[in-house]
């Protein structure tokens, strides 16, 4: 995915091309993905289906290419629909980027065609995966799930504009819930400051274009930068704050990509200024970095703890059952009620009690999962009649 979004975006800078995909692979919510490793796969697959719809979208006035991608999106969206948000800032990413590249030549033309191709793709992107999924269901003789309400659309626009300010709110400070949270601890301020360069760079852009006469780039980079926040964080505006994870929030990963394409592209009055604010950058987006790896390994380290301390408890639990006065392998088992079990001699890690991004959240969660058959099956190797 990474080399694809370089290569679209023309990155020259090995730093930057090095630190851009540290920052996609080791992102929380990439390491939330492997906790589900029966489909993470899948979903890398719809990513990487996503991005090469989107370079072909951006790359190329073909009309076949531009239905090709946009049905390569249709199918990546189909894979995952929280990576929609991804599509809409490497577009917003690919605007900023041919503005700035070519703000010398553009004509008022060329940017109102860009615009539509953009726009148009967003819209056949998704009618194609309406009626992929229709055809699909139809051919199967499947349904969708009511789960959460994924068979239905709110179609009131009520709904979605009572969101819209969610995105940039959560652009400006991070998500602490404890089930979205990306930028724990002392993170979120290594963020602030990122997004305070980001805002420092893009003003200096603008007034620097404004005053050398593009004010039209100008005023769209302003635009850019405005859509920005409601871009990476779509997902806020798609779906209800309640049903909101971890694993949907990998589009923000693309602030990063928006940063260095800004740079790249930026007017700088000297070499010196261009030297400064590339290192400042890439430091900002290494240290982030390193966070992310350290938060990565706590969850993978709780995901081990955990795992261990469930497959002890169902095996308590397993000999508990086996010692019954008069038990036999040939009588039924039945468990009586929802899994709702509340052992007082339940413990956790107090150093990981506060990492809770789904899967890896704390033993009393997982001894209540509806997956508690298949779990005792495969890894206690118990399967009563």
């Amino acid at each position: 995915r990474s080399c694809v979004i370089v290569e679209t975006f023309k990155i020259k800078s090995h730093l930057s091309c090095s630190l851009f995909t540290a920052g996609m692979v080791t992102f929380p919510s990439v390491a939330s993905l492997f906790g589900y490793m029966f489909l993470a796969e899948a979903y890398m697959l719809g990513l990487l289906f996503i991005v090469l719809g989107a370079k072909m979208v951006c790359s190329s006035d073909k009309v076949s290419r531009f239905f090709v991608g946009s049905f390569l999106i249709a199918i990546g969206v189909g894979f995952y629909q929280a990576y929609i948000p991804f599509v809409l800032v490497i577009y917003l990413c690919f605007f900023f980027y041919y503005l700035n590249s070519h703000k010398e030549s553009i004509a008022n033309k060329t940017i109102l065609q860009i615009i539509f191709t953009l726009f148009l793709s967003c819209v056949c992107f998704l009618l194609l995966y309406f009626i992929i999924s229709k055809l699909f269901l139809f051919v199967m003789h499947f349904e969708l799930s009511s789960y959460k309400s994924i068979n239905s659309i709110p179609l009131s626009p009520l709904v979605y504009l009572q969101r819209i300010i969610l995105p940039y709110k959560y652009f400006l400070v991070p998500d602490q819930a404890p089930y979205r949270v990306m930028y724990f601890s002392n993170l979120r301020f290594v963020y602030y400051i990122l997004v305070i360069i980001i805002s420092i760079l893009s003003f200096v852009n603008i007034c620097s274009l404004y005053k050398d006469g593009y004010k039209k780039v100008a005023l769209l980079n302003a635009s850019c930068y405005a859509f920005l926040p409601f871009c990476m964080n779509f997902i806020y505006i798609m779906c209800p704050l309640g049903d909101i994870y971890g694993l949907m929030q990998q589009p923000q990963t693309l602030i990063f990509l928006y940063l260095i394409v800004l740079i790249q592209n930026m007017q700088y009055r000297t070499l010196f200024c261009s030297n400064c604010v590339r290192l400042s950058v890439c430091g900002i987006i290494a240290v982030l970095v390193m966070g992310f790896v350290r938060i990565d390994n706590i969850l993978y380290l709780k995901a081990s703890f955990v795992q261990q301390q469930t497959i002890s408890y169902f095996t308590t639990l397993i000999s508990q059952i086996k010692s019954l006065p008069d038990y036999r392998d040939e009588l039924s088992v039945c468990f009586v009620g929802d899994w709702c079990l509340n052992d007082r001699t339940n413990t956790d890690t107090k150093e990981l009690r506060d990492i809770k991004i789904p899967p890896y959240d704390d033993l009393t969660h997982h001894v209540n999962d509806y997956s508690n058959y298949n779990f005792i099956e495969l890894w206690c190797g118990y399967k009563p009649v």
